[in-house]
């Protein structure tokens, strides 16, 4: 019955002590067709914290959830846990998985499926719910009906070193104010959506309040062929930082508001290559519209890019942001992209369109004149120190509009060769219109390949400006 009994705690009512339960010698079996669920039920109910139990190699299935409620409990072993799933039944919306909601898990070194067809539920196959100081390690996760990992309202969770393949939605999927998430060392290949999708979803809806994802740090995953994103992320404090990103049909990395203005990110050290190709990499029934940048930000505030390596984007820029604040875009290696940096207000702003008013306070603050405006704008911009080169069009491109300025941008620095591959005439390497208080210096160009760059450096309607 037990590997091994240790000490735990006296607390005067006599001793408890740990066990390593092996599921064998519990009724469950490795059979691949024989339901589990109540024979893990059982042995779930004799856990004391500190326990483990183990999955000898085999194939153990299950028609329910393993409800993980407890306290300080491993689940581990070399044994495959199969969940049985009904396509387009509703009953099985609410999917069969490991579902956590206690605290100090740990699941390890297992795989873990499903029997599904298609996109066809909502939870991950490992998911957490109101859970606290989880971890879930080297494992091999795939064919999920929706996410391999989910999380609502969850706090200090690891998500390493897993092999997440060949889900029908996200690869991990973190949501509706989880706080203190380490996402690491993951390969997340072939997913039918985002690779790691960080959503803080909010929504007037009672079961919708909850806050803003906090403190995500991802951080060195790999990620490829997927018809989405490789990492979209919204939400506070967030770090996006040494991961490998290729074959996206949308966006390399994408954060914008989803529920809440996100702010307080950095993007660091990333590589992205070949994304925003629109393939939907065997997931037809997914929409590959949508923007196709290296690193594309969206109504966000208070963020730095930088010493990426973008390249490849073919179909889109390699990086860019959309009325988005106090933003620092430095130190970063562009090539072969439509065009290279890219920083602009929506015309749809120019036809009277007004962004909302909550949203307005999150960007700039309560009584800010700009925040009365309506108009979110690329305020407080810098980008320098950049590389962009062998772009179809401009190097860096930065526009307001007749009607909002963007104000205080500086575009210092950089470093530009071999744009305008296509040829277009009017196409420049290093170009500002409608900003107020521009300040455009030390920017090297060494033109254009296959067309006169005209001019190689410009602006227009911009005031006061310092070029030299």
């Amino acid at each position: 019955m037990f590997k091994q009994i240790f000490f735990v705690f006296s607390l005067g009512f006599g001793v408890l002590f740990a066990a390593d339960y092996n599921v064998l010698s519990h009724g469950l079996k490795a059979d691949g067709k024989s339901d589990n669920t109540a024979a893990m039920s059982a042995l779930l109910q004799k856990t004391v914290p500190g326990d483990k139990i183990s999955f000898p190699a085999g194939t153990y299935f299950f028609d329910g959830d393993i409800k993980l409620a407890g306290t300080d409990l491993v689940l581990e072993g070399e044994g495959t846990l199969l969940f049985k799933h009904k396509d387009n039944d509703p009953a099985y919306n609410d999917n069969r998985k490991i579902n956590i909601t206690g605290k100090k898990i740990t699941v390890r070194n297992l795989k873990v499926t499903s029997t599904a067809n298609s996109r066809s539920a909502v939870y991950g196959l490992v998911s957490c719910f109101d859970a606290d100081n989880i971890r879930i390690e080297n494992l091999e996760i795939y064919n999920s009906p929706s996410t391999a990992v989910y999380t609502i309202h969850s706090s200090r969770l690891w998500i390493m070193n897993n092999y997440v393949h060949d889900q029908w939605a996200d690869g991990i999927h973190i949501s509706r104010g989880s706080d203190q998430v380490v996402i690491h060392g993951n390969i997340i290949e072939h997913n039918g959506d985002d690779g790691i999708g960080v959503v803080s979803y909010h929504g007037p809806e009672p079961w919708n309040q909850h806050p803003r994802n906090n403190r995500v740090i991802m951080t060195d995953n790999i990620i490829s062929r997927t018809p989405a994103r490789g990492i979209c992320a919204s939400g506070g404090n967030l770090i996006i930082k040494g991961n490998v990103i290729s074959e996206t049909g949308k966006a390399g990395i994408i954060c914008t508001a989803e529920g809440w203005i996100s702010g307080y990110t950095l993007i660091e050290g990333n590589t992205i290559f070949d994304v925003g190709t629109a393939q939907k990499y065997g997931f037809d029934f997914y929409d590959t519209n949508g923007t196709r940048s290296g690193i594309h930000v969206q109504y966000n505030r208070d963020m730095q890019i930088r010493g990426n390596f973008i390249y490849n984007a073919r179909q889109g820029y390699g990086i860019s942001v959309t009325s988005s604040p106090d933003i620092t875009i430095s130190d970063n290696q562009i090539s072969h992209c439509i065009r290279g940096i890219y920083a602009d207000i929506p015309a749809v702003f120019e036809n009277g369109e007004k962004f909302r008013a909550d949203w307005m306070q999150e960007l700039y603050g309560k009584g800010n004149a700009l925040a009365a405006s309506g108009i979110p704008g690329c305020d407080n911009i810098t980008i320098s120190g950049n590389t962009v080169r062998n772009c179809q069009a401009d190097g860096i491109w930065v526009s307001g509009l007749k009607s909002r300025l963007n104000e205080n941008v500086a575009l210092l620095n950089n470093i530009l060769s071999g744009n305008n591959q296509s040829g277009q005439p009017g196409i420049r390497d290093v170009w500002a219109a409608y900003c107020r208080n521009l300040s455009m210096s030390g920017n090297i160009s060494q033109g254009g390949n296959k067309a006169p760059l005209s001019p190689a450096q410009g602006s227009a309607e911009c005031t006061p400006v310092a070029t030299r």
